[in-house]
């Protein structure tokens, strides 16, 4: 537990005993359950070492509860224990509390005396706000622990992105330096395509899409024109929509101006772009 979350603690049980403390003064001027004028501070001392009995008890509660709490991740189990834990820590300060306010100076005890006077009462006035306390006890520290679990799952997680990205250059730099690449990324991962391999690519708004041999399509969030400027020399763009690799092209038709893939797709060819693709294709031409 941190120190925020110990200040918070501390704070919030400040509260309660100044609450309790004056909630016991009123009651005893109200109906005058004292035959002397009793003070703020004598009231409020006796609450300070009640709560902190319910302090020292809350470190062996913490301790089982982590114990019995680690390496598992079932929520109902860590319930019922958590439960069974807190009513049996909170039974022992209300006996100990009842025990230190019993008057032993009368030489004799009384087990009837200090069952119905002093540990049922100190049951009904301790024993809801102690429980209340050791689970906002329990909560914080999960809350806490739960934390230093995900920061732990987070450092793993940049660990294992750096080492598939060394992975990944290193694989880039094992290729052949004729063998030219385009890397796609899609989200978290890297996508290694040969321009071989590309058939053509198509803008689609501001994302350009990757056609490959085998049907496969890639999208990557860049321009056309700027794509252009990464490709090899076989590559030709044709339309302001199309950039095709013309180790690809099975045809060209002049009339309408078309280009015919090997797989049967066709390219239409600009009217801005035909003298170029006939000076390309000028040979193979099939009106």
């Amino acid at each position: 537990m941190n120190r925020r979350a110990l200040g918070i603690v501390v704070g919030l049980i400040g509260l309660v005993i100044v609450f309790e403390t004056l909630q016991q003064l009123y009651y005893v001027r109200r109906f005058n359950l004292a035959e002397d004028d009793v003070q703020f501070i004598f009231l409020f001392k006796r609450q300070v070492y009640r709560w902190l009995i319910w302090a020292v008890m809350a470190v062996p509660l913490l301790l089982m509860y982590r114990k019995s709490t680690a390496g598992s991740s079932s929520a109902p189990r860590h319930l019922l224990f958590g439960a069974i834990l807190i009513s049996a820590v909170v039974f022992t300060d209300v006996l100990l509390i009842s025990l230190l306010a019993y008057p032993w100076g009368t030489g004799k005890f009384d087990l009837a005396d200090f069952t119905s006077a002093y540990l049922a009462f100190f049951t009904f006035q301790k024993a809801p706000l102690f429980t209340l306390g050791y689970i906002g006890v329990c909560w914080i520290y999960s809350l806490y622990a739960d934390r230093q679990e995900l920061r732990v799952e987070i450092s793993t997680l940049r660990e294992l992105r750096q080492k598939d990205l060394d992975l990944f250059k290193k694989v880039s730099q094992r290729l052949e330096p004729q063998e030219n690449i385009l890397t796609i990324r899609s989200g978290n991962q890297y996508s290694v395509v040969s321009f071989a391999d590309i058939r053509y690519l198509e803008a689609d708004d501001y994302c350009v899409n990757v056609y490959q041999n085998n049907d496969r399509k890639y999208v990557m969030r860049l321009s056309l024109k700027e794509l252009d400027r990464k490709l090899p020399a076989y590559f030709l763009r044709v339309h302001r929509k199309y950039i095709v690799n013309c180790r690809q092209v099975d045809r060209f038709q002049v009339n309408p101006p078309v280009l015919s893939l090997k797989g049967g797709t066709a390219i239409p060819v600009a009217k801005s772009k035909l003298k170029l693709v006939k000076k390309k294709f000028g040979g193979e031409q099939i009106r």
